[in-house]
């Protein structure tokens, strides 16, 4: 089918190089840009919108395909791949757990699977291809997804994937010659080829997790289409086609493994990323090993179409070799450059953050007010002020007000020396009492241009003013904010849990600025926040109801009205956890029945992590109390509990190496009484909300804890 081909492959280049021509022309969020930092091996902010492309030209080769009356499973394929590519963009934008992210990744995987049958032999040459039988499904979604996400972890430089992505749709299609594999490989073909203009080396735009992870699950899904009994002998072409991503990304794995790192953490020590850090160019290195991987693909169809295993096994002994020959070549060269320090190109490349923060503080520096809400806080304002009124930004330009709620614990005894020293720190009361009264008393009282709230319970580095001040400046954004990281409040194993339960994603889901992030995305909210004093006159002030989750609701009426939030991660400010669990309990309950007043009032929760553990224990609530007169009640009972303790067993036991044994007992406890704690609180503030009928008025006063 030449004529139906080519139709295939130009109608998929086409859709992608006009769509790739369109986002690069557009203004982008700062969500989806990809700033540079220590591990990029970029230098100018780049758009991450590249999968949007590549789905429109996998999309238009599909319905080529269906006009040509070619039998492709093109909804099933177009779910699974649409479904990955707004995963991806999901992640980029806002961030998404890594529970979350296999659950979708496994029901595409799935959709695929059940309308193709998925792989039926053993991905290997004879006589080792033996059928699959019951273990046909849970391989075909393990390859699925793991391709998938090996694919995502090789998109790293520029041109790299795209350029994979060619070579292995291609090679697909002279696998197949005939039928819904040589459709499909086409329009996999066509879109990266369409893309890779943009792509290629200086890069305009980057396909970002978007991309690859469609591109990657695309990739994966060729060898289902194949006929039944060729799926094996396909997805060994396809294995040795994707050979120097696969071989990377599972050595890289397995050394990271080994040096006891988090698989799924950015990083840059892939091969290629290495070579790149070396000293080479991208378009080299992407040359070099695209160039190899397009012989082990030319000589993979060949094998394949043979159907000799003899030079099926000497392939695999060739791609072997030649990964151990790409490894040794990294090594040697990064030997040679740690002889010769002096010439590291890229090492000179990346700008580091804290010079181009300063270079932006050189031109007439903006007046910053730095608003300190306190209350009762003897043992920490002392300090807090000290490490505010230490920091490096010129001491000219900044204010601090503590707006103080009529402390008697003798807070204003502990600040009176530091007042008197310092003429640029000023007390002001606060009648009200509460955190976002305070806010607003000190942002009718500052005279900045920029406005910052430091909480006082925290210590903040030197240069946390002129680094949040800088990003402000450079970004278009309206708020930003640091990376919290949390300390135990002793040495217990109770206090080590509770450190370790707010910070992991079991525990507080996607919130970005706890769990850390290697680049400055766009999010939800941050911690504190430095603010654009305008920001104030556009959104308005700080809901004084709200005695808890003042910020988290400002930041949601911020960026409804379009405003937007970004978090930086070499910003980084220190705490305590709470040391007790029922501290943590009355916290997180205070914390879910103010979640639930936000909800009330703004029509909305905050984001889909604040609404998880509330839907969790509501589905509890009905399914216990209805059990005992509906068989299915029961089973989704104990089928939600069952798969809640699984959960949080499986947690706990990661953190046994690096947290001990006591630590992960007792975070059994901890991560249950988190999620209970504030889906409690939830539902208990909507109860009240609902049947008290308070609408708009203050919520009935609780006694608050730190």
């Amino acid at each position: 089918m030449p004529g139906e081909g080519i139709a295939v492959l130009a109608t998929s280049a086409v859709a992608a190089w006009c769509t790739a021509k369109a986002l690069a022309r557009a203004r982008w969020p700062t969500a989806w840009i990809d700033f540079p930092n220590a591990r990029s091996l970029h230098v100018t902010p780049t758009p991450r919108v590249g999968g949007l492309a590549l789905l429109v030209g996998v999309a238009a080769g599909i319905f080529m395909v269906g006009q040509l009356g070619i039998g492709v499973p093109g909804v099933a394929i177009l779910c699974g791949v649409a479904l990955m590519a707004l995963l991806g963009l999901a992640d980029d934008a806002i961030g998404v757990s890594i529970p979350v992210r296999i659950a979708v990744q496994l029901l595409a995987a799935a959709i695929v699977v059940y309308a193709t049958g998925g792989l039926v032999r053993l991905p290997l040459p004879s006589p080792l291809d033996v059928p699959l039988g019951v273990f046909a499904v849970p391989l075909s979604l393990l390859w699925l997804v793991g391709v998938t996400n090996v694919y995502n972890f090789l998109d790293g430089i520029d041109g790299f994937a795209a350029a994979q992505g060619l070579i292995v749709g291609t090679a697909a299609a002279c696998f197949a010659a005939d039928g819904p594999m040589l459709a499909a490989g086409l329009a996999i073909a066509g879109a990266c080829l369409g893309f890779l203009p943009q792509n290629w080396h200086p890069a305009k735009m980057f396909m970002g997790d978007g991309g690859a992870l469609m591109l990657g699950f695309a990739v994966a899904t060729l060898p289902c289409l194949a006929a039944p009994d060729e799926r094996g002998q396909a997805a060994f072409c396809v294995a040795m086609c994707l050979w120097f991503f696969l071989s990377d990304g599972a050595f890289t794995i397995c050394r990271r493994l080994r040096h006891g790192e988090t698989i799924w953490r950015a990083h840059c020590t892939h091969l290629y990323q290495r070579l790149v850090k070396s000293g080479l160019k991208h378009h080299q290195v992407t040359g070099a090993v695209m160039t190899a991987a397009t012989l082990l693909a030319v000589l993979a169809v060949a094998a394949c179409r043979s159907g000799e295993p003899r030079l099926q096994w000497w392939l695999a002994a060739l791609a072997v070799a030649s990964f151990l020959a790409y490894w040794a070549l990294t090594c040697r060269r990064e030997l040679r450059i740690a002889a010769q320090p002096a010439r590291t190109p890229h090492a000179a490349a990346t700008p580091p953050t804290a010079s181009l923060t300063q270079s932006a503080l050189n031109h007439s520096p903006s007046f910053v007010t730095i608003i300190v809400p306190c209350r009762n806080e003897k043992e920490w304002i002392g300090p807090c002020l000290s490490s505010i009124v230490g920091n490096d930004y010129p001491k000219d330009r900044i204010e601090v007000l503590v707006v103080d709620g009529m402390s008697d614990d003798g807070t204003r005894s502990a600040m009176r020396p530091l007042l008197e020293q310092c003429d640029r720190v000023r007390c002001i009361d606060n009648p009200k009492r509460s955190t976002p009264a305070a806010m607003n008393i000190g942002i009718a009282a500052a005279r900045g241009e920029i406005i910052m709230r430091m909480d006082a319970h925290y210590e903040y580095p030197m240069d946390y003013v002129s680094r949040l001040v800088g990003w402000l400046e450079r970004s278009r954004a309206d708020n930003v904010g640091g990376v919290l990281r949390i300390d135990p409040a002793n040495g217990s194993a109770m206090a080590r849990a509770i450190a370790v339960a707010v910070v992991h994603p079991f525990g507080v889901g996607g919130a970005r600025h706890r769990l850390g992030v290697s680049q400055p995305c766009a999010v939800d909210t941050v911690p504190f926040g430095c603010y654009r004093r305008e920001v104030f006159e556009r959104i308005g002030p700080f809901d004084e109801d709200l005695l808890r989750n003042q910020d988290m609701d400002f930041n949601l009426r911020l960026r409804k009205e379009k405003g937007e939030i970004l978090l930086v991660p070499d910003v980084v400010i220190r705490g305590r956890a709470r040391d007790s669990l029922a501290k943590i309990a009355r916290l997180y309950y205070q914390t879910g029945y103010f979640n639930s007043l936000v909800i009330w009032k703004r029509r909305r929760a905050m984001s889909v992590r604040h609404t998880v553990p509330p839907m969790f224990m509501l589905g509890l609530l009905l399914t216990g109390a209805l059990g005992p007169w509906c068989p299915c009640m029961a089973i989704a009972f104990v089928g939600m509990v069952s798969l809640y303790a699984i959960a949080a067993i499986a947690v706990s036991a990661e953190s046994l190496r690096r947290h001990g044994l006591n630590c992960a007992l007792r975070l059994l406890l901890v991560f249950p009484l988190i999620h209970f704690s504030r889906g409690a609180g939830v539902l208990a503030g909507l109860c009240h909300f609902i049947f008290a009928g308070r609408r708009r008025g203050r919520p009935i006063d609780i006694p608050l804890s730190r």
